[in-house]
């Protein structure tokens, strides 16, 4: 087997102002040839030597309304960025103590799974059409969220996440978990002033189809967002 060696003449660089290493190649019968190499050259060649294996896990079962997504393994455990579009949709929900059957525009879903753990949701709602990456995305109407998209989960605890089939759970509970006028102002979540959530609710009980007028869309600082921004890990 042929032996390799690399010599860095510290004295001999510094008087030529060259970077470069004696590279000397013993073949099996011990014969020796030697080259000088140019370092950055040198480098490249032991770049391109070796073989890179990437990391990957097992995407398993998706969740409902899936849009896009990576995963990846930590310390065994399944970390992931999750982002699914589910259409509009007429759901049952609970506004404090008395229930309503209301029209919920299509909903964005952004999820951070750390370790098996939802350490983050972000929600926001489309309109009504086919979702692109130039979609633009606007507030959830219902409160419960905060200007950025964070939902605030309140008490609700989650189990682990091992796989992200798990994160329908996450999206049906914040569907059925009982509204309340916390995070809720009418002129930031629909436009309009003086609109308490209750009335809200009352307005649109039984109602079909979500006004788009009430879609009130989030701002960054050059125009709307959009949901390619929430796709972070291509970037």
């Amino acid at each position: 087997m042929a032996e390799i060696a690399i010599f860095l003449n510290e004295e001999f660089n510094r008087q030529h102002s060259y970077d470069c290493a004696n590279v000397v190649i013993t073949d099996n019968n011990g014969k020796k040839k030697s080259k000088i190499v140019e370092i950055g050259s040198l480098l490249k060649a032991f770049k391109c030597a070796v073989k890179m294996e990437a990391d990957s896990a097992p995407i398993g079962k998706i969740p409902f309304g899936y849009y896009d997504g990576a995963i990846s393994m930590c310390s065994g455990k399944l970390c992931a960025d999750i982002v699914t579009v589910l259409p509009a949709s007429m759901q049952l929900m609970k506004y404090e103590n008395t229930q309503y059957d209301v029209c919920v525009p299509s909903l964005v879903f952004s999820f951070h799974v750390n370790k098996g753990r939802l350490e983050r949701t972000q929600v926001f709602t489309l309109k009504d059409e086919e979702a692109t990456e130039d979609s633009i995305l606007y507030r959830y109407p219902y409160g419960n969220v905060h200007d950025n998209g964070n939902v605030c989960w309140g008490n609700n605890a989650f189990p682990v996440i091992p796989e992200i089939k798990r994160l329908e759970t996450a999206m049906t509970l914040f569907i059925q978990s009982p509204c309340n006028s916390d995070l809720y102002e009418s002129k930031k979540c629909i436009g309009q002033t003086n609109v308490p959530l209750r009335e809200l609710f009352e307005q649109l009980r039984n109602v079909q189809s979500f006004p788009e007028e009430y879609l009130m869309p989030i701002k960054k600082q050059r125009g709307n967002m959009r949901l390619k921004d929430l796709i972070t890990w291509k970037k």
